[in-house]
Order: C-alpha cells, then sequence, then structure tokens
C-alpha cells in the first residue's frame, strides 16, 4: 500500500475520531439534529473504512513482513485492555474482551497459515470470519431485542390483516387529509403499517416539544414515543383525528359513531363527528398561550378551548368530588408531590370513590413528573391497567358514561414501596352540551381541504370572522412550512408554543402549504458532489490505463499474485 494512501486513510480514521470526541462535529455529521439515545449514528462510516483498509492490507498480506502483523494484533490486544479498563457498562469481560483477544490469536495462526502457502489456508481463514460474523450478529440481535423488543412476523403480518380492510374502507370512502388511529396498540409504528396517519410513532430525531406536548394533553408520550392511549373527543379533535380503528373488544369513547364493521376481522371503524381540519381558525391572542400552566390535562384542554375561541372560560370538563381510602398505605408530601407509602408488603392499595358532579363520560389520569414513575395497577369497572406509570399505558383513563351522583370506583395498587403523584384533581366529567357547542363555534372556522394532496403540500380555503384572524396548523412548528395566503406567501410563526400558524384577512381566504426542507437540498448538492467527483476519478483513471499500462488496481493484484510467503 503506497505511504500517500496510509496518510489519506489515516486522516480519515482522525477525522471520525475526533467528531466522536466532540458535540458540535456529532450534530453536524446528524444533519444539525440532536440524536435520541444511539449518537454517533454515522459510525456504520468509520467501520466501513476500516473494512476497506483491512481488504486492501489482505490483498498485499504476503508482502507484509510478520513482525508488523505481529505487532498489530500485540496493540490490538493492549487496546482491548485499555478498553476493559474504562469499565464500560456495556462492554462484558468474556463477551467482548476475552472474545476479541481470542479472535485476534486466531486469526494471526490463520494469516500464518495463509501465508505458508499450505493448503486450506484461505478456508480456515475464509470460515474465521464467516463465524465471526455470524457470532456478532447474533449477539447484537439479542442485545438489541433485550433493549428494544422484537415480535414475532406472525404477530405482524396478522395485526396488518386485520386491520387493513378497515383502513383501505376508510380511504376510499373518505379520500381527504386527516389523522386516524387505532385504538389496538400492538407497536407505536404499527400506523405506518396498514397506511393510518395519527400521532402514534417512534421518533430518533427527539421532537421533545411535541412528546411533551401530546402528553400534556393527556396522550401516552414520553422518552421518544407517542401512542393513541389516552384520546379524548376534545383533544382528539384539536388534533384533527376523526377516525378510529378498534375490534370487536374495543370500548371506544361514547361520543363516536361505528359507522363500519368487519364481520371476517372483528373490527370496527368509528368516526368522530366534531374533528377539526388540520387548519383551523383561532383567536390572534392564542399564539401566546402557555401549556405549561395547567396542572392536569382537563384543564389544559378548557384553557385551550377558551382561548381558542377569545374567551375567558369554558368548562368541558368539570371535576368530580372524591374520596380515597387509604388500605397499608401512608400519605405524604415529596418535593411538591403526593407521596404514597407502602406499610405492607401485599394489599398496599388506594380505593377512589368518585361522584359524578355532572351527566357525561367520567375521565381519570394521574400526572407524575418524569423521574418519579413507579409501578402501580389500576382497576376500574371490569379493566384492569398494570405499569399504568412506567409504561405506554399511562394516558387518560375513560371510565364510563355516568349521571349526576352516580358513584364511580377505581382502585389504583401500590406495586413499589414508594408512589408518587402530581397533586391535582384526578377525576373530571365531560359535559356533552358545553361539547357539541364549543366545537361547533370552533367548526365554523374550519378548512376545507382539497382532496388533491401530496407529501409536500396540500391546499384550501377558509372564512375568517369574530376576530379570529390566525389561520393555525395543528403541525410542529418548523421553519421550513412555507404557506400562500391568496397567492402571496405570508410568514408563519409558532402558536401556543407548538403549533404552526399564519394571520388572515376577514372572509374567505385561499391557502396553500408547502413543506421542503432546507437541508434536503443540501442533500442533494452533496450528493451531486459525489457523483461529480466520483465520476471524475473513473474518468481519470480510464485515461491512466492502456494495454500496455495497467489500472492501479489492477497492479495491486498482480504484485500480489507474483509476492512470495514471508
Amino acid at each position: 500500500v503506497k505511504p500517500a494512501k496510509k496518510i489519506a486513510n489515516g486522516i480519515m480514521l482522525a477525522i471520525f475520531a475526533v467528531s466522536f470526541g466532540g458535540s458540535t462535529i456529532d450534530l453536524v455529521w446528524h444533519g444539525f439534529q440532536f440524536p435520541n439515545w444511539l449518537n454517533f449514528r454515522y459510525s456504520f462510516i468509520f467501520t466501513f473504512l476500516i473494512v476497506l483498509i483491512a481488504a486492501e492490507a489482505f490483498i498485499n498480506i504476503k508482502s507484509i513482513s510478520g513482525d508488523k502483523i505481529t505487532a498489530v494484533v500485540i496493540v490490538f490486544m493492549l487496546l482491548c485492555a485499555f478498553v476493559q479498563k474504562l469499565e464500560y457498562d456495556k462492554i462484558h469481560m468474556l463477551a467482548c474482551i476475552w472474545t476479541a483477544i481470542g479472535m485476534g490469536v486466531l486469526c494471526l495462526i490463520g494469516i500464518g497459515v495463509y501465508r505458508s502457502g499450505r493448503r486450506g489456508g484461505a478456508l480456515v481463514l475464509l470460515c474465521l470470519t464467516v463465524v465471526e460474523l455470524y457470532a456478532n450478529g447474533v449477539a447484537s440481535e439479542y442485545m438489541m431485542h433485550n433493549d428494544v423488543g422484537f415480535s414475532k412476523h406472525s404477530l405482524y403480518a396478522d395485526f396488518a390483516e386485520k386491520y387493513r380492510p378497515a383502513a383501505e374502507y376508510m380511504k376510499e370512502n373518505d379520500p381527504g387529509l386527516y389523522r386516524s388511529e387505532n385504538y389496538k396498540i400492538r407497536k407505536v409504528n404499527d400506523n405506518y403499517t396498514i397506511g393510518l396517519n395519527g400521532i402514534s410513532g417512534s421518533t430518533s430525531t427527539l421532537n421533545k416539544n411535541v412528546i411533551d406536548y401530546l402528553s400534556d394533553m393527556g396522550y401516552s408520550s414520553r422518552s421518544h414515543h407517542s401512542n393513541y392511549t389516552g384520546g379524548t373527543p376534545v383533544g382528539d379533535s384539536l388534533l384533527g383525528i376523526k377516525y378510529l380503528l378498534g375490534d370487536f373488544a374495543t370500548n371506544a369513547d361514547p361520543a363516536y359513531d361505528e359507522i363500519w364493521t368487519d364481520e371476517e376481522n372483528k373490527t370496527k371503524l368509528y368516526e368522530n363527528p366534531y374533528a377539526l381540519s388540520i387548519a383551523y381558525t383561532v383567536a390572534d391572542d392564542f399564539e401566546l398561550f402557555d401549556a405549561t400552566a395547567a396542572n392536569s390535562p382537563f384543564e389544559l384542554m378548557n384553557r385551550m378551548c377558551a382561548e381558542m375561541l377569545g374567551r375567558e372560560r369554558v368548562e368541558l370538563f368539570s371535576a368530580n368530588k372524591y374520596d380515597a381510602n387509604l388500605e397499608n398505605v401512608s400519605q405524604s408530601s415529596s418535593n411538591g408531590m403526593r407521596k404514597y407509602t407502602k406499610n405492607k408488603d401485599t394489599g398496599a392499595r388506594i380505593s377512589f370513590v368518585i361522584t359524578a358532579e355532572s351527566d357525561g363520560v367520567m375521565y381519570a389520569y394521574f400526572p407524575v413528573t418524569n423521574g418519579y414513575r413507579r409501578d402501580i395497577s389500576i382497576k376500574y369497572n371490569d379493566t384492569t391497567v398494570k405499569k399504568y406509570l412506567t409504561s405506554d399505558n399511562h394516558g387518560i383513563l375513560c371510565l364510563g358514561n355516568y349521571k349526576r351522583g352516580e358513584i364511580a370506583y377505581l382502585t389504583v395498587t401500590l406495586d413499589e414501596d414508594n408512589v408518587y403523584f402530581d397533586p391535582a384533581n384526578y377525576f373530571y366529567t365531560l359535559d356533552s352540551k358545553v361539547l357539541d357547542s364549543v366545537m361547533g363555534d370552533l367548526k365554523k372556522g374550519d378548512a376545507s381541504l382539497n382532496v388533491n394532496y401530496s407529501d409536500t403540500n396540500f391546499s384550501g380555503s377558509v372564512n375568517a370572522d369574530n376576530g379570529r384572524n390566525t389561520l393555525m396548523l395543528s403541525m410542529p412548528y418548523d421553519e421550513n412550512i412555507a404557506v400562500y395566503v391568496n397567492s402571496k406567501r405570508v410568514d408563519t410563526f409558532e402558536v401556543a408554543g407548538i403549533f404552526t400558524g399564519v394571520r388572515i384577512e376577514d372572509g374567505v381566504n385561499e391557502f396553500e402549504v408547502k413543506y421542503i426542507p432546507k437541508q434536503f437540498y443540501f442533500g442533494l448538492l452533496a450528493a451531486l458532489a459525489g457523483v461529480i467527483v466520483l465520476l471524475s476519478y473513473k474518468l481519470l483513471q480510464m485515461r491512466a490505463c492502456s494495454p500496455n499500462q495497467p489500472c492501479v488496481a489492477d497492479e495491486s493484484i498482480a504484485e500480489e499474485q507474483e509476492g512470495e510467503s514471508i
């Protein structure tokens, strides 16, 4: 290998080493987007470069002195010992260090056999490589399964086969642009399998503000993912969730209409009659709305609707009175939270007796600050929810329809010694008459979206009146979103700390929304530059080759074939 090439490879490896050690450069590699969990996702390029260098060295293996090969293996072992000394949690002594050292020794022996010219030397190295690749791959899959979990293909395929007909029926009968969800949660990304566009999904780009906002609204949303657990007619309508899928065992919200049944797959399709589109008008002051000021999702949604309409107060959800009976549990305060402590290992529970203050559907939600999540089980009616606070079950619970004065029961069982709840009222009832009125008023500013849309744009028309001159898109704010009102591009701004908005004039306004991130153009330029460099290199290489003068790669192969064992 020529010295110039060695220097170039060394510089490339050094660039990656510096990138791994600097947070700013690491951010550049990730497209100026903070990654979630798995940092250094570009490290596969580093691995590819190492493999490429090793392959080139192996082509010339017979021309490399045995002392140099032995020195490389010794340095490798010393590196393994150094890594072990750092005591990383994920690097185990036997599984990683000793295995790596053992493979290094075996490879050294295999290279010696191959260089000696003995029969089967290449086969020995091939077998070692295949065994190492297979074992490493299997070990990686097992570790990944323990971390994030894999499911059987049959479960995935059966789920898709069961719910896809309902999704197809929905899209055939309503080809417009809206959000849809599934009551049945198997994995958070299953919506993409059956073609639903909703709020469920996992993200690697750490969209923390979106995840936190959904959690504040009572949906199961934390860390790096969200799913449709905790939906209510109010939250669903504000986010434009128009249709919901379920099976025959689904306890759909009483406010939703059952519009289709699939007897063969035992699935149902529900419609939310209050759902707004993903674009509707709100009062201008809603731009400054602060979602963090509410101590429960019910109060948050009350305030959201009030300020969207420019009113002081809207009481969609009203708090219910309740009694909490502690059994083998003591209550205290800790860091501003309610702390419940087990007095016995078994039978530690809190029994809530709730009195409905009005007619309507009753809901429950137990807020908790991140870092204080503990395992509890909740039982109400004939439903048991395990690991409520620590799993994807942490969302608003629908307890059912109750008349004023009726009693509801809910039991919380402590599965850990200490459990914490944020101070709030946990039980609210949704007033259906107020829901009809409020959603009816919001629908007066609802946009009519055109059926023809694509992944990068949609359009429609909206009528602005009653002082609601902010057209709000229930889409996370992004400076790359371009909005055209009456054929003129207008400035966008962030609404309520999360949504996208533009100002519009009174009367009917035609609008179009386009989205192409500027990073797309940077990537396109980088890709074109790469193609140009590659083509230029190949053209120069072709000009340097002739029948009497072989190419550089051919010279290397020829030299390797003529080389002698050392």
